[in-house]
């Protein structure tokens, strides 16, 4: 059910949608680490409106729950950085 939220939101990212913000994440999946953690594993392969929505949803995530976040969001960190 989770990754149908997650698949939702992204396609309304690449599609008619492009400039709207995206889906409140860490509100609507209880358990949206762990959901968005195996994007972050993935993020070379997406768009830069996708990889700055990425970012956008782990840090506000990382301020909600620090320790879940923090591997993840350094990561991603790294890898923004690096380009």
């Amino acid at each position: 059910m989770s990754l149908g939220i997650l698949e939702v939101s992204r396609a309304a990212v690449r599609g008619p949608f492009e400039g709207a913000p995206p889906l409140p994440l860490p509100q609507i999946i209880p358990n949206s680490p762990y959901v968005l953690e195996e994007l972050v594993t993935t993020v070379a392969d997406e768009s830069s409106l996708v990889k700055l929505h990425l970012l956008t949803a782990v840090m506000k995530l990382f301020f909600k729950r620090p320790p879940e976040c923090q591997e993840m969001l350094g990561r991603l960190l790294e890898y923004a950085v690096g380009q």
